[in-house]
């Protein structure tokens, strides 16, 4: 009975340690994927501030502090 017990930790390590494994791996790379979707998108975010700043100009300005 003793060796049966152990015979079945076995079989239920040799089982469950590749896929715990498994679920780890997808975590770490679900992860990774998400990281580098966040950095693009401030990346984009980024250069779209950046094109608006640079196409800014003072036209229209006047008209803001000039009074009625």
């Amino acid at each position: 009975m003793h060796s049966t017990k152990i015979m079945h930790v076995k079989r239920i390590r040799i089982t469950l340690l590749p896929l715990l494994a498994i679920l780890i791996l997808a975590s770490v790379n679900a992860r990774e994927k998400t990281v580098a979707s966040e950095k693009e998108i401030v990346v984009l975010t980024l250069k779209k501030y950046k094109d608006a700043l640079q196409s800014l100009t003072t036209e229209g300005t006047f008209e803001l502090f000039a009074e009625d």
